[in-house]
């Protein structure tokens, strides 16, 4: 067993389901269009930096050829709708003065143990300015409020995990394509401490020593309503069978 960031904030989220995402590792049959979405988006950033590759075509031509996958679309799209609003949404990103021109490192897999105790992966959207800078890529359909930056748990934890294996940032923050009629970008900023990183540890142990016990308790809340794994909880006939098992992301490598 081991923990990422995501599987971090989805024990602290609901124990329940951490164990049928990380421990299970159920995904639905039918995915949500607006994950593929975004995984697309992050394809063509990185694709950017990485060969300066237009980023609005680099989506469409990703994007075209999930024409034919069956996904769960909500709030109107479809794949057309979905199309056409990445490649307005990247434009706008490629020409924003804010957005970044060089990167130190792009998607790149990092692993460590936290405390020299917790097996801990993550691939971290970008850094640059030499390592000073680590942003994550997001898109929104609003804008981030102020305080996102400052306590984010995954900016944390990537930066704790830079400080291990390289060296901590110095400005951390989010990019954020918002996806509205006309796109708007984002960039909200914040700095994380040595005392951000002790705090970080203290709560990676705890939960690790609460998986390792099997904790894995409901915990009922608003979350409950957009959460994949609803019909489980509910107890519904066949629930798991609109489940897949997946592999692992990081183990399989």
């Amino acid at each position: 067993m081991y923990l990422t960031a995501s599987s971090l904030k989805d024990y602290l989220l609901c124990p329940f389901k951490f164990k049928l995402s990380h421990v299970e590792k159920l995904r639905k049959k039918t995915p949500k269009a607006i994950l593929a979405f975004g995984t697309t988006v992050h394809a063509a950033i990185a694709k950017y930096f990485i060969e300066r590759e237009n980023p609005a075509e680099t989506f469409k031509r990703i994007w075209i050829l999930e024409s034919e996958t069956e996904y769960e679309f909500s709030n109107g799209d479809n794949h057309e709708t979905l199309l056409l609003q990445g490649e307005k949404m990247l434009s706008q990103w490629q020409s924003d003065p804010d957005t970044p021109v060089e990167a130190s490192s792009i998607e790149k897999t990092r692993y460590i143990e936290v405390a020299n105790r917790v097996p801990f992966w993550s691939t971290i959207d970008f850094t640059g300015e030499g390592g000073e800078l680590l942003l994550d890529w997001k898109t929104s359909t609003t804008k981030y409020s102020e305080f996102k930056a400052k306590l984010d748990l995954q900016l944390t934890a990537y930066a704790y995990v830079l400080s291990v294996t390289e060296k901590a940032p110095s400005k951390v923050g989010f990019g954020v394509l918002i996806k509205k009629k006309i796109p708007e970008i984002q960039y909200c900023f914040s700095e994380r401490t040595a005392e951000d990183f002790k705090n970080f540890e203290e709560l990676v142990l705890k939960v690790f020593r609460d998986i390792e016990k099997e904790h894995f308790f409901k915990i009922p809340g608003m979350q409950c309503s957009w959460c994949d794994f609803l019909p489980v909880c509910m107890e519904e006939p066949d629930a798991k069978s609109k489940f897949i098992i997946t592999s692992d992301r990081y183990l399989s490598r």
